[in-house]
């Protein structure tokens, strides 16, 4: 995991988990 795709889930909550998981 990038650290870019930390940083989504962080502010991105629950809907920032789910993309980084998409991907």
């Amino acid at each position: 995991m990038e650290l870019k795709d930390k940083l989504i889930i962080i502010t991105g909550g629950g809907q920032g988990l789910g993309r980084a998981m998409a991907e």
